[in-house]
């Protein structure tokens, strides 16, 4: 333990004697003491530090509203975290019937597909579902008609005049 026992920890009387005697001998000579104002600045920074937690606590001990969305409601707060008031309720739509069968025959082998397929007529299958056969051709017909107006074809080439070969043969392009 030594002589001085725990007077030169961190904390204990030692530090603080040495420390003024330090700052004491330093204006005698003339220049500013060190000690004495490093220890202010700490507690002021340690007084901030605790004001600010205090202001964070009060803060959060306040509960804030939350919606959860489809009629949920409840309230947050950093100290009792989430209180459900209300439960939000969920809605699953209904898919059509139409919708349903296809999904039902999308699970089908390839070959039970192409034979339920056959027993729907007016129904065609395409990636997003099933059509009706007007909806079909009505797509085909638009995009028929989109590729129409996207091709523009080439200018036709100029007719040159027969030619005449050896042999009496006519040459025409």
């Amino acid at each position: 333990m030594g002589m001085f026992g725990n007077a030169f920890k961190p904390g204990g009387a030692g530090r603080n004697v040495a420390g003024y005697i330090g700052d004491a001998l330093a204006q005698i000579g003339g220049m500013k003491g060190v000690y004495g104002p490093a220890v202010a600045a700490q507690r002021e920074f340690q007084e901030r530090a605790e004001l600010a937690r205090q202001q964070r606590d009060a803060e959060s001990s306040h509960p804030q509203a939350i919606n959860l969305g489809s009629g949920g409601f409840g309230t947050w707060s950093a100290r009792d975290g989430l209180n459900v008031l209300r439960e939000p309720v969920h809605q699953t739509p209904e898919a059509p019937a139409l919708q349903q069968n296809f999904a039902w025959l999308k699970g089908l082998p390839p070959e039970d597909q192409k034979l339920a397929a056959t027993m729907l007529p007016g129904y065609a299958f395409t990636p997003s579902g099933v059509a009706t056969a007007e909806q079909r051709a009505a797509a085909v017909a638009e995009a028929a008609a989109r590729a129409r107006a996207m091709y523009r074809a080439p200018p036709a080439a100029p007719r040159s005049k027969p030619m005449s070969l050896p042999g009496g043969f006519i040459l025409d392009n």
